[in-house]
């Protein structure tokens, strides 16, 4: 689209854009093209309106917001805007002009900023040594703790694409060796300072975007960093958030990956593994198990897959399953472990590791097969046998697998 065909707004407006404006909690409209007394047009959201400067204020894509005057607008445009205004809640002032953003009385944030925790801190991929982290201050004012409460996280990409999700704040190992848990539950008036770890899976993804939420089954807040609109992220609590002011998501929103992954093993194999894994309770050096290098393909995957590995006996019948790789020291100099590999770049390979622990010991398994991949398609490989094997050995992801 040609730049002179775009609303935009001159200097001499800018002070009279610069009022005081009221936002309300979720968006008034879908993004639209709005289209000035001139012919000029923008494409945004209105996401409040204050009646009494009669102007409103718009959310473009690119995340900028911008305030106009009704009266700029061609008449359509105004008419449109004071139906919505008139349905709209009672909106309520936004301390930060910067983002939008949810309050409850009950549950409330004084801080949410980046830092750089000391020690280890506890991620979905394993242990990370010194890593930035997402630091929330909370306080819950509530006359009594209530029940089934949390603070969880969620974090996105550029597209606004879901990319990792954390249900609890992480778990936290000094340099001393101590360990700080997240709270069971949050008592009346006691502050916290809980951190999110943004892990070298989330570097590596390019994240844009996380929303903390803070509440319980009932009521929640929700805050956003390090800024933006809210009503444009899927997330499970955003029905209970927005209520009764919940849009329905734009075709420019959240939404699937059209493209599948392809999960590709790339070698499995028994193998001595020379650094540092846990097993049986208890961190070993060069214990036996399967060494697995896989990766994947065509698109990165949601979060939602798997790898383990069955084992079967010499009559071909399934004994035991491991559901999940062990943690595994992957990188000595910068202190990090590694259970179910995650996939930052497309086509680069990562190592899990699955041990011959007890449970795996005391079964005498003759075939194993490694299993990689979601609910709608896998990659398999065979430990201790060749592929023609593979028609013999029942297990739950084998309708999955396509040659």
């Amino acid at each position: 689209m040609h730049t002179q065909n775009r609303l935009r707004l001159q200097p001499a407006l800018i002070a009279l854009l610069l009022c005081i404006w009221q936002s309300a909690s979720g968006n008034l409209t879908e993004m639209r093209t709005w289209t000035d007394t001139q012919g000029r047009t923008l494409q945004a959201r209105l996401i409040s309106h204050d009646k009494n400067a009669l102007t409103g204020s718009y959310l473009r894509a690119d995340g900028h917001k911008i305030k106009i005057p009704d009266n700029l607008l061609i008449a359509a445009d105004q008419e449109l805007i004071q139906s919505l205004a008139v349905k709209a809640d009672a909106s309520s002032t936004n301390n930060d002009a910067d983002t939008i953003e949810t309050q409850s009385d009950y549950y409330t944030f004084s801080g949410l900023s980046k830092t750089k925790t000391d020690g280890y801190i506890n991620t979905h991929e394993g242990w990370e040594y010194q890593v930035k982290a997402l630091k929330a201050k909370v306080r819950y004012r509530g006359n009594a703790t209530a029940d089934q409460q949390y603070l969880k996280a969620y974090f996105y990409d550029r597209n606004n694409q879901l990319i990792q999700s954390y249900k609890q704040p992480a778990r936290i190992q000094d340099d001393d060796g101590q360990y700080t848990n997240p709270p069971k539950r949050y008592e009346k008036n006691e502050s916290h300072e809980l951190y999110f770890p943004l892990s070298n899976f989330l570097e590596g993804r390019n994240w844009q975007r996380a929303i903390i939420v803070f509440g319980n089954q009932t009521e929640a807040a929700a805050k956003i960093y390090p800024s933006g609109d809210l009503s444009v992220y899927a997330f499970p609590e955003r029905k209970l958030i927005f209520g009764s002011n919940l849009q329905s998501l734009s075709s420019s929103s959240a939404t699937a990956n059209s493209t599948p992954t392809k999960f590709v093993i790339n070698r499995a194999r028994k193998s001595t593994f020379k650094s540092t894994a846990w097993v049986n309770g208890d961190w070993r050096d060069g214990t036996k198990g399967i060494l697995v290098s896989a990766k994947v393909e065509d698109a990165l995957p949601s979060g939602n897959y798997f790898m383990r590995v069955h084992y079967f006996d010499t009559d071909n019948k399934l004994i035991h399953t491991q559901k999940q790789p062990t943690q595994i020291e992957i990188d000595d100099a910068a202190n990090t472990y590694t259970k179910l590999p995650q996939f930052a770049k497309i086509g680069r390979s990562h190592d899990a590791y699955f041990p011959f622990d007890k449970d795996v010991e005391a079964g005498d398994w003759r075939k194993a097969v490694v299993v990689f991949g979601n609910d709608q398609s896998v990659d398999l490989a065979i430990i201790g046998g060749a592929s023609s094997d593979l028609a013999k050995l029942n297990f739950p992801e084998k309708a999955k697998f396509t040659e």
